[in-house]
């Protein structure tokens, strides 16, 4: 696990988590909170960096500020303090809390309060963090335990705010793991997708895959089909469907020779490996379009016509709050507003996003200066990164290289890998497993109404509604390794409460106009981090 940072990234990151705890929706089945509770439900410890399992403390904040906090300690017995340095917090106090913040102190700072019991800690004095994450009812099975190192407490977010389409875990002998989610974006019904999300935790038990599909949100979620696709393929290779439905193996994904981001900054080293830091994009950039994006130069192999884009991304909590925080401002008006996006065909709306940024356009040199969007990555969801291929035809390009560019709005996404794959004519074996059975949380059978593409939805209406699914499991090949991917189709709508007050029609016609919502994020983003005090305990 890794938990080093640089100081100078603790601030804007320490700022957005409470930011988000406080004012976000959550992704916690059966947690209801308000601006006036969702402080308490985060805990914050301090441990002595050197002596960190004898010298610890916790912390109830009082004020938050740019440089620091300041607060209230409580010495931890010397039990608990162990459980915090083992990475156990819920276990060194009786209080339940969801989230669980651990900062490591300057061995000096921390030993000044020992005969103290308040805190004023400046930013500087930290050198490391962890960030903990529980379910509301206190169980660890759908937990993230989250070492940070390059952003660190912007992973928190993943668990907390992040609002996105049904969750997907794989329920595995030992534990229940969380993969990833689906069809996330089709926030409206002529938006309802197909998605193939891989299932890299998934194993077998007594020859039965099992599967959990839940609301984690304050949404309805219509699921049409859902069906386990086996892909066995050479050893070594990489098996993905595209957003198309197109099965691609990869044998050999080629690193990028260059990558800088949209101002010229080198950015390579965060993507070569996955896992690594990732891209989230640029807070300094100016750019008149509030766009981030990346320039990426490939190694083109000899008469190569066609490649496969490989990346390994999702899109940021920042672009789930920033929609939150637009549907908060439209008002009065919100509801109306979403009637007539209800009126407008798929092709409208997907062209009102591509107008917005937000998904992640990919676009290649066909000539020196001559740029053309050959296609783009539907969103991924905020929780975690998953891998995506995406088809690119190099039959116009010129040179022995490939310039591709990636280019989405302010913050939008963060991309943790990226790779060229020339790969043709791998073989693979896919088999569609039977489904076993289906039931949600009350035992009622579902195979009826996933089993086909046939327009007869799974709703689950209720955060907490939830349904079981079993596999059979085929022979797997003996030579070759076998991929496994949920192949869904649906769509969600997300609740929100019609908030108050009347802005300008103005005001609202601005987001007629390419680039708006990207331009709107990048001015929240200024105006949070313009504060000096970010929250107060008076405040609630």
């Amino acid at each position: 696990m890794r938990t080093l940072f640089q100081n100078q990234r603790l601030l804007p990151a320490l700022l957005l988590v409470i930011f988000y705890i406080t004012t976000g929706c959550r992704a916690y089945k059966h947690a209801a909170l308000s601006p006036s509770n969702t402080i308490d439900m985060v805990q914050f410890y301090v441990l002595d960096d050197k002596f960190p399992a004898d010298f610890g403390w916790r912390v109830e904040i009082d004020v938050l500020r740019k440089t620091g906090l300041e607060g209230r300690i409580m010495r931890l017995t010397r039990d608990e303090n162990k459980n915090v340095f083992k990475r156990r917090p819920q276990k060194a106090e009786d209080k339940k809390r969801l989230q669980y913040v651990v900062l490591y102190v300057k061995n000096s700072f921390a030993q000044a309060l020992i005969d103290s019991n308040r805190i004023y800690l400046s930013f500087d004095q930290v050198t490391r963090s962890e960030v903990y994450e529980f379910n509301s009812d206190g169980s660890a099975n759908r937990s993230y335990l989250v070492g940070l190192a390059t952003f660190p407490f912007v992973a928190i977010i993943i668990g907390a705010i992040a609002c996105s389409c049904p969750v997907v875990y794989a329920d595995n002998p030992d534990q229940q793991v969380f993969e990833g989610d689906i069809f996330s974006g089709s926030t409206h019904p002529q938006l309802e997708r197909n998605d193939w999300l891989p299932l890299s935790h998934l194993q077998a038990d007594s020859g039965v895959y099992r599967i959990q599909i839940a609301n984690e949100d304050p949404e309805i979620q219509y699921i049409n089909s859902l069906e386990l696709i086996a892909v066995d393929q050479p050893e070594g290779t990489i098996a993905l469907y595209d957003k198309y439905g197109r099965l691609h193996v990869l044998a050999h994904p080629e690193s990028p020779i260059a990558a800088t981001d949209l101002d010229g900054l080198d950015v390579l080293p965060a993507l070569l490996r996955e896992g690594d830091d990732s891209y989230k994009g640029s807070v300094q950039s100016a750019n008149p379009k509030a766009e981030d994006g990346l320039m990426l130069r490939f190694r083109r192999q000899p008469g190569a016509r066609n490649a496969k884009l490989l990346i390994r991304a999702n899109t940021s909590p920042w672009l789930a709050y920033s929609h939150k925080m637009l549907q908060n401002d439209l008002g009065k008006y919100g509801p109306g507003i979403r009637r007539k996006f209800l009126e407008k065909d798929s092709a409208a709306l997907q062209q009102w996003t591509l107008e917005q940024n937000i998904p992640l356009s990919v676009w290649l040199e066909t000539a020196p200066g001559k740029w053309e969007r050959t296609d783009f990555f539907n969103l991924i969801g905020p929780k975690a990164p998953r891998r995506d291929v995406l088809p690119i035809d190099l039959s116009k390009v010129e040179g022995e290289a490939v310039h591709l560019k990636l280019s989405t709005g302010f913050r939008f996404w963060e991309i943790d890998y990226v790779a060229l794959d020339y790969t043709s004519g791998s073989t693979a074996s896919t088999r569609v497993l039977p489904l076993v059975s289906a039931t949600d949380q009350n035992g009622r059978d579902l195979k009826d109404l996933l089993r086909a593409d046939d327009g007869q939805y799974y709703v689950q209406a209720q955060t907490g509604d939830e349904a079981r699914l079993r596999f059979s499991e085929p022979p797997a090949a003996a030579d070759g390794t076998r991929t496994l991917l949920l192949h869904a189709k649906g769509y969600y709508q997300i609740l929100h409460e019609p908030s108050s007050g009347s802005p300008s029609r103005r005001y609202l016609r601005q987001f007629t106009h390419p680039d708006a919502f990207p331009k709107y994020a990048r001015d929240r983003w200024n105006d949070f981090f313009n504060r000096e005090i970010l929250w107060t305990a008076q405040e609630h």
